[in-house]
């Protein structure tokens, strides 16, 4: 067994777990969230960026494909954000 001495196992935790920290807080601590759009008007509709709606529903946790969504000028008249409740 590699770490019989309990003590070298404690600090190889304290390591391990401090490494794990510093790399949550640099890359943001939270995850994604997740936010799901519907077009009704138009179920297929494709936006620019490879961004598209499939039977009028999509469902991301990208920040770039929320953003593209978000900023387009169909957003409000003819797509909508949709609230999840998980």
């Amino acid at each position: 067994m590699p770490y019989k001495d309990p003590e070298r196992r404690r600090e190889y935790d304290r390591r391990y777990k401090r490494e794990k920290r510093r790399v949550a807080s640099r890359s943001g601590s939270r995850p994604a969230e997740v936010r799901a759009y519907i077009c009704q008007r138009y179920p297929h509709l494709r936006l620019p960026g490879g961004v598209s709606f499939h039977e009028g529903l999509l469902v991301t946790a990208d920040p770039a494909v929320q953003d593209a969504v978000e900023h387009s000028p169909e957003f409000g008249q003819v797509m909508f954000r949709v609230a999840l409740i998980l």
